[in-house]
């Protein structure tokens, strides 16, 4: 399964086109600045949620290592801080995943000289699949966390994200 925003970017591209280059074209319509700056900020949203991910993992890591395994609540904690870093581990993943696909896609509507760099950035956007996990799995919890963060982040009218933009 194609995540739905990647492939609604898909669909909408062969209009978006139109801004990139510089061949003396008329200027983007409002509405193809609209999804230039989604594309824009979904991008920033992912790259933000990538890099807490890591942080989180280096957290983490040391707070598993900070357990002594030979006191019995230590152990129990131990478990427990293993089991949070198996989780943040995947959901870096994932963000690291889905950092490079809405990459593709900011560089598609925001950074491509041509419409045919803009079509090859699509195209490899694309290619990012998001399989349907079983549904009480590790990384069908990671996909929800996933979207409930970048949901978050692309809500909130305060965040550098939703202000910084370049358009």
């Amino acid at each position: 399964m194609k995540h739905p925003a990647l492939r609604a970017c898909a669909l909408i591209f062969t209009f978006a086109v139109a801004g990139c280059g510089d061949s003396g074209e008329a200027p983007p319509s409002p509405e193809q600045l609209a999804i230039r700056e989604a594309a824009w900020r979904q991008a920033c949203a992912a790259r933000e949620l990538e890099s807490i991910a890591e942080g989180d993992i280096e957290t983490l890591e040391a707070s598993v290592e900070a357990f002594d395994p030979s006191d019995p609540i230590g152990a129990i904690s131990r478990r427990a801080a293993t089991a949070a870093l198996e989780f943040g581990r995947a959901f870096h993943r994932h963000a690291e995943l889905r950092n490079s696909a809405y990459a593709y896609v900011d560089s598609a509507m925001n950074h491509a000289r041509t419409p045919t760099d803009s079509a090859r950035y699509v195209e490899r956007a694309g290619a990012f699949a998001i399989r349907a996990p079983d549904p009480n799995s590790l990384e069908a919890n990671v996909i929800a966390d996933y979207e409930q963060r970048i949901a978050v982040i692309l809500n909130d009218e305060d965040h550098r994200c939703n202000w910084d933009t370049p358009f």
